[in-house]
C-alpha cells in the first residue's frame, strides 16, 4: 500500500456504511504529496476511490450499500 493509506483505511473500516475495503493497483507518479483520498465514481458494489501519496496513486474499492452517503462522508474529511 502507498504511504499512510493503511492507517487511514483502518481509521474508517468500522464505519457502519462500509462492508469491505479492497486496495487495488498502484501506479507511480511524479507528484509527491501527503495522503489524499478522492471518490471517483459509484460501482455496482459501492465506490471506486483513488488515494495519492508519496509519488504514487492507488485504487481503493469500498463495498457499501449506501454509496451516496459514504461518498459525502468521505468527501467531508
Amino acid at each position: 500500500m502507498i504511504s499512510g493509506l493503511r492507517d487511514f483505511l483502518e481509521s474508517i473500516e468500522d464505519w457502519p456504511e462500509i462492508k469491505s475495503i479492497i486496495p487495488g493497483r498502484i501506479k507511480r507518479t511524479g507528484i509527491h504529496t501527503a495522503l489524499k483520498l478522492k471518490v471517483q465514481y459509484p460501482t455496482d458494489t459501492g465506490l471506486k476511490c483513488q488515494a495519492q501519496s508519496g509519488g504514487a496513486i492507488q485504487e481503493v474499492f469500498v463495498v457499501t450499500s449506501v454509496p451516496d452517503v459514504l461518498a459525502r462522508k468521505l468527501n467531508n474529511l
